[in-house]
């Protein structure tokens, strides 16, 4: 059995420098669980939902001008505080700078036999009914909707249940209800003021709950409350999962069915926002001709058949779960796994706008996804 060393981090806040640092050198992958901050260039300040004091550039501008490297491969999910503008042009994922992965509002990908998918944003139960687009230059209000996650991803992910099971889940969401099955009270010892949120079921986010169910993934990572919180979720006779609450987290799940819950500080001093795992990798099945990552093939379905559908129906069906049947027809007419591209190109950013984005014109056009670039509000 091979092992891959994965290095996972917590809420980002745009200190890549000193993550890179913390991280030892023989590490495989990094992967960061949201607030990444993907900012260019002064003007994508204007399109991050933070407080005035923390509009900061960041160390993200040199990474994306080449002045720096990613010194390991990095895969990343989006949060609430984020370069909104850039993510929307890589809504099915992409490059956002040479070595760093974005994984789109949903995406799934290989790496080295693992199989890592990826929900960007924040709950939120209005925007998640509503489908509407924000558009640029964004009002208060969009500012904030423009990260909320939508059914559609929801949808998407829920038809990743296959003979591949998931190996790790990013959500920058707790799953709601995760606090009553690890160590609830040093959680309110170290974050009182969550108590009023979890007597009423209010903290975490329930399509996050529900992915999980669903899939099992051998690792669910977090972050967004800031705080270090881990559990074993031990698979039960029951259709969902259940958490023994006298089990101890390892690096490795103890049953196949087990799924290991991490959720990690932000970046900071003395701040629990770092773990690095061994995590087996058993790539027997799989056939990858080159190194690097793999677009997974039940992704590219369902961007299909869901995006096919909305452009049909302008809205999504009240049963989201109807897509699978869709996506398991659709997923058979993909007979190999395709190489995500090195195709990143750099772009001035001089004002505020969007710009038609290279990675996801060809995503769409090679894989017949609809898609229309967003738009300027006039």
């Amino acid at each position: 059995m091979k092992y891959l060393k994965v290095a996972v981090q917590g809420c980002g806040h745009g200190e890549l420098d000193k993550i890179y640092q913390s991280i030892v050198p023989n590490v495989d992958l990094l992967i960061i669980t949201g607030d990444f901050q993907a900012i260019r260039s002064a003007h994508d300040l204007n399109n991050i939902s933070v407080p005035q004091k923390y509009r900061q550039l960041g160390d993200f501008h040199q990474y994306y001008s080449g002045k720096k490297k990613a010194p390991v491969l990095t895969i990343f999910i989006g949060g609430n505080h984020e370069s909104s503008s850039y993510l929307q042009e890589l809504r099915f994922g992409g490059w956002v700078a040479p070595n760093i992965y974005y994984l789109g509002e949903f995406g799934v990908v290989w790496y080295k036999g693992l199989r890592i998918g990826g929900l960007s944003g924040i709950y939120n139960e209005i925007s998640y009914k509503n489908d509407n687009e924000e558009r640029l230059p964004y009002n208060p209000g969009e500012l904030r909707s423009v990260y909320h996650v939508r059914a559609r991803s929801i949808a998407k992910m829920l038809a990743m249940s296959s003979e591949d099971k998931m190996d790790i889940f990013l959500t920058h969401d707790w799953p709601q209800g995760i606090e009553h099955y690890g160590d609830l009270k040093l959680l309110l010892k170290l974050k009182p003021f969550f108590k009023t949120d979890i007597e009423k079921n209010q903290l975490g986010s329930p399509p996050a709950k529900e992915i999980v169910n669903s899939l099992k993934p051998r690792y669910c990572f977090a972050s967004h409350l800031h705080v270090k919180f881990e559990a074993v979720i031990q698979e039960t006779s029951s259709d969902e999962i259940d958490l023994d609450m006298d089990s101890e987290p390892t690096n490795e799940s103890k049953e196949s069915g087990d799924v290991q819950f991490l959720a990690l500080d932000k970046c900071g001093r003395n701040r629990k926002h770092l773990k690095i795992l061994d995590i087996s990798t058993n790539t027997d099945h799989i056939s990858f001709k080159k190194p690097g990552l793999y677009y997974d093939n039940r992704a590219i379905a369902a961007n299909k058949v869901v995006e096919t559908y909305r452009l049909e129906h302008k809205v999504l069906p009240q049963d989201i779960h109807k897509f699978k049947k869709q996506v398991d027809e659709e997923v058979l007419k993909l007979t190999q796994f395709h190489p995500v591209p090195n195709n990143f190109e750099f772009q001035l950013i001089d004002s505020l706008n969007y710009f038609s984005n290279n990675q996801t014109l060809k995503y769409t056009e090679d894989f017949g996804i609809p898609y229309s670039a967003p738009e300027i509000s006039r």
